[in-house]
């Protein structure tokens, strides 16, 4: 989920510390456009959550973010840089913007 930071979704121990889980659950919608030949933007919506149980999944507990980012179609395929926000709240997490670099589509 775009906007948030590695292994900051799902339970946490005590500490704070991520403890892994045993199921997950990510959605993602995007629309992307054109600009030049190889150069486009994208935004999009994200959720998705980490749960310790196996097969578990609550609506309610989904966290969500929101963003925009460029798409650069390069001789090795396509590099994204995307600018995630997120919307949900978290109190063990201080940073709402997350900035993500990644070859390849998400999907």
């Amino acid at each position: 989920v775009r906007g948030w930071g590695l292994n900051e979704l799902g339970p946490k121990d005590h500490g704070g510390n991520p403890t892994g889980g045993l199921s997950r659950v990510e959605m993602s919608m995007e629309i992307r456009t054109q600009i030049f030949f190889s150069l486009g933007t994208a935004i999009f919506v994200d959720a998705g959550n980490v749960d310790a149980k196996s097969g578990a999944f609550n609506p309610g507990s989904l966290k969500y973010a929101v963003g925009a980012g460029l798409r650069y179609l390069s001789p090795v395929g396509p590099v994204r840089f995307d600018v995630g926000y997120r919307m949900s709240d978290d109190s063990t997490v201080t940073k709402r913007i997350q900035y993500h670099i990644s070859l390849g589509q998400a999907f």
